[in-house]
């Protein structure tokens, strides 16, 4: 190869590099993510998902507010047919937004689930991409809305 064409192929891979780089959560000007909401968020989506891999109806229900949008009980019932349908076998997930203003945070990750279903004893992944919304009560955090693909059904 010619010094040219090294040349030409490292700027090219040191810009895709770049460009991989950014788009994987680095800090851009103006919107860096402080280290204190994304732990805060990690720890916040992580308790979520532990109520829903270890079901219990009032260990689920303690992470979510009274005032949860649209329908606590709803989303309780819909997680729970869902936790007896199926053995959750993993969820993991990767945050990729915090947005957080005064007492109010919002956590956007994607997430895959491996479930193996009850009856039919095969197992099924799915993946979505969701936003939690989190209220500090009475000194905790609790889940008050959940937007995008619902990572429990």
């Amino acid at each position: 190869m010619t010094r040219t064409k090294v040349l030409a192929m490292s700027i090219v891979t040191l810009i895709m590099f770049s460009v991989t780089a950014m788009s994987m959560g680095a800090p851009v000007e103006g919107k860096d993510i402080s280290a204190v909401d994304r732990e805060l968020g990690e720890e916040l989506v992580s308790r979520v998902i532990d109520a829903y891999e270890n079901f219990t109806i009032s260990g689920f229900l303690a992470v979510v507010s009274n005032d949860y949008a649209p329908d606590r009980m709803q989303l309780a019932n819909s997680v729970a047919e869902s936790y007896y349908d199926s053995i959750v076998l993993g969820m993991d997930h990767f945050m990729d937004k915090v947005s957080r203003e005064g007492d109010t945070i919002a956590l956007g990750f994607k997430w895959q689930k491996t479930v193996q279903d009850k009856d039919a004893g095969n197992s099924v992944m799915t993946e979505g991409v969701s936003t939690f919304v989190f209220k500090k009560e009475k000194g905790e955090w609790k889940l008050t809305r959940l937007l995008g693909d619902n990572p429990f059904l």
